[in-house]
């Protein structure tokens, strides 16, 4: 981030003298200080922000009742085709939250068995499921 706006500033061709730190950016032109709190303005991740939800979502969780719904095995010869499975199902599929979570589980399972290598995760990311039928 901090790169980043240093590169800004330089395209920008601005006059007087900056000073870019990791909690500030200070600005000085002619006898004007302008301080920037760069704490404020940093964006919080999407990873930390769950984290910080965790708690909310596992009393959530608990509160409901535990759903009896059995998930739909896939019954696919290859990994590939189970894989498919399971993210149509978490597609189109209209389940409850608690299911699709559960779907969700089982491609970890899946990738977990490819050990995440770059053409499970190319197959997750852009799965092609137009002529796939769910069973």
């Amino acid at each position: 981030m901090l790169a980043l706006l240093k590169s800004q500033i330089e395209k920008a061709d601005l006059e007087g003298t900056y000073l870019i730190s990791r909690d500030n950016a200070v600005y000085i032109i002619d006898q004007h200080t302008q301080i920037i709190d760069l704490e404020s303005s940093k964006r919080e991740s999407e990873g930390r922000r769950l984290h910080h939800k965790m708690q909310e979502y596992i009393k959530e969780i608990s509160r409901s009742r535990v759903t009896t719904q059995q998930l739909k095995i896939p019954n696919r010869r290859t990994w590939e085709k189970k894989v498919l499975s399971t993210c149509s199902h978490i597609s189109f599929d209209l389940v409850n939250h608690k299911t699709q979570l559960l779907y969700y589980y089982d491609l970890g399972a899946l990738m977990e068995a490819r050990a995440w290598d770059k053409s499970a995760k190319e197959l997750i990311k852009h799965p092609n499921l137009k002529e796939f039928k769910i069973f």
